[in-house]
């Protein structure tokens, strides 16, 4: 729904609509792990450090 509405959103706004019409979002740890948000360049090189070692 939200992509048909504005293909140019987040996927964070799906998660608000879930919220919206009564779904429980929950977060669980998943323990140390090596990840980066990628939003430009600098972040780009430091996943691929990342991804190197896999």
């Amino acid at each position: 729904v939200t992509f048909e509405r504005d293909p140019q959103l987040y996927y964070e706004d799906g998660y608000q609509e879930l919220v919206n019409r009564g779904f429980k979002i929950d977060v669980q740890p998943i323990g140390e792990v090596s990840w980066v948000e990628i939003d430009n360049h600098d972040d780009l090189a430091r996943g691929r450090e990342i991804a190197c070692r896999y």
